[in-house]
């Protein structure tokens, strides 16, 4: 069995913030929660080109997808990670496809720049 993990982005303070760090984090019946105000992302379980961890709302490249070569943001669909390409119509694929030849640039909430 894998072992799941996850981070929070914390809005008020704009910072990420992982299980193991002293903030962003409380314990309720011995269970760890995310702070109110966070989001929440899951890793993949998959790692980029350069052995990152890949968490949902990753901005990674390049992707391409019917032939259109761009960024793509990860995303947790229906039970399986994705990408998504930054286009109109939304373009998806299996985020297995990418992972080892891609590079995570950034993240939508530390990043919303680079999306």
């Amino acid at each position: 069995m894998r072992e799941i993990k996850i981070r929070a982005f914390a809005h008020a303070s704009r910072k990420m913030f992982y299980p193991d760090s002293d903030n962003g984090w409380e314990i309720k019946n011995g269970k760890i929660h995310p702070l109110p105000n966070t989001t929440t992302m899951t890793c993949s379980g998959l790692e980029d080109k350069n052995g990152r961890d890949i968490y949902e709302d990753d901005i990674i490249s390049p992707i391409m997808i019917n032939g259109t070569i761009s960024d793509g943001i990860v995303r947790f669909v229906n039970g399986c990670f994705i990408v998504e390409q930054k286009t109109t119509e939304r373009l998806t694929d299996f985020l297995l496809y990418y992972a080892r030849n891609s590079e995570i640039k950034g993240n939508r909430w530390e990043n919303p720049e680079l999306w």
